[in-house]
């Protein structure tokens, strides 16, 4: 029901076994919501760390801060994860060892994966690389930003793990954006795979289904309803699409 106007307006009736049926699938629908979020917020931070080199020299506190976030929120994304899918359905339950088959093949197959998540133990442990940053124009005056790490000191630090220092020893320099980038990808993939092992996705939809037209909620002086927009491929999940859908009433 929805009061507006001095009139109090009945929906649909509920009764307690309804509720209680409601909120169970309510519940089960939020959880996949908030976990599918939270690779989003490492894409809202690389955003945050192109915004920073935008504002060039103003902001290089933001700048080292924000590099900082995406490398912590890394490893975290990656902790809660596996924690929740231990906690859930065991330590050496099927869940949990697609999860890390898939970490273990991101981490052997791409060398971004592999050098930015060392990088975030030896930033976390060691201290901090000189990280310098500049900008390109090309002939049509379309500026590209580079993040440029001095790959010798790094070399030269036996904190590295020795297989990083190999791959790197013949570069000079190590500019950080694309490989952030190309590390949003890998996580994206090890996100799909722990959702699609945590939840049911064929119970999943038909829940989204059926709460879609009754959950309602006030946000900004509108009635919204707001779900993360999600792509479904022959009943797996295969990735957000955007942020969130918002329906208006």
């Amino acid at each position: 029901a929805c009061f507006r106007d001095k009139v109090f307006t009945t929906i649909e009736d509920f009764n307690h076994t309804e509720c209680d049926e409601y909120e169970r699938k309510l519940d089960y629908v939020h959880k996949f919501e908030k976990l599918s979020l939270n690779l989003e917020s490492l894409k809202d931070t690389y955003d945050n760390i192109i915004a920073a080199l935008e504002q060039k020299n103003e902001n290089r506190y933001i700048l080292l801060s924000s590099i900082l976030l995406y490398l912590a929120q890394f490893q975290a994304f990656l902790f809660h994860w596996e924690k929740l899918l231990k906690n859930t359905h065991g330590s050496d339950s099927i869940p949990v060892n697609k999860f890390k088959r898939s970490t273990s093949e991101e981490y052997d197959g791409h060398f971004a994966y592999r050098f930015l998540y060392e990088l975030r133990n030896y930033m976390h442990h060691c201290g901090y690389p000189e990280i310098k940053y500049h900008s390109v124009a090309d002939h049509d005056d379309t500026i590209t930003y580079r993040l440029i790490i001095n790959a010798q000191e790094l070399i030269e630090d036996l904190s590295l793990k020795k297989r990083i220092r190999e791959e790197i020893r013949s570069m000079t320099k190590i500019d950080l954006l694309p490989l952030i980038k190309e590390n949003n990808d890998s996580l994206n993939r090890i996100n799909n795979i722990a959702i699609n092992a945590h939840f049911d996705i064929q119970t999943l939809q038909s829940y989204i289904r059926e709460i879609l037209p009754l959950e309602r909620y006030k946000k900004s002086q509108e009635d919204v309803l707001t779900f993360v927009n999600y792509t479904l491929v022959n009943g797996r999940f295969e990735g957000l699409e955007s942020l969130s859908i918002r329906f208006n009433f």
